[in-house]
């Protein structure tokens, strides 16, 4: 049986590499070395890319002195910070309020 954690969002448990939420139904950021979705208690980024990490698993790329999978630089552990569950809030709000690009598509093709 598949290990659950909770939805970043919602704190729904829910399989490890579920990366919908069935509850919410919001989309969760993955982690650049598992897969597995994000944690807020276990959230970091790759110093370089700033691409969502689980902290203990991108700890142990800069330990192993493997490059980062989506930028392929290496990761300097001095440089990997954990986010605290604020920071983790802060950031997931401001990737929600920015529009995406097909909408900001969609708005200037109506202005036509």
């Amino acid at each position: 049986e598949e290990k659950v954690s909770p939805c970043i969002f919602c704190s729904f448990k829910m399989p490890n590499t579920l990366l919908t939420c069935p509850q919410c139904k919001n989309d969760l950021p993955y982690c650049l070395v598992t897969g597995r979705h994000m944690v807020s208690d276990d959230f970091s980024m790759c110093p370089n890319c700033q691409c969502p990490a689980l902290h203990s698993e991108i700890m142990q790329l800069a330990e192993k002195k493997i490059s980062c999978y989506m930028c392929q630089t290496p990761v300097n552990a001095d440089k990997v910070r954990k986010l605290s569950s604020a920071k983790v809030r802060q950031l997931l709000t401001s990737l929600n309020s920015k529009p995406d690009d097909e909408s900001k598509e969609t708005k200037e093709t109506k202005k036509q």
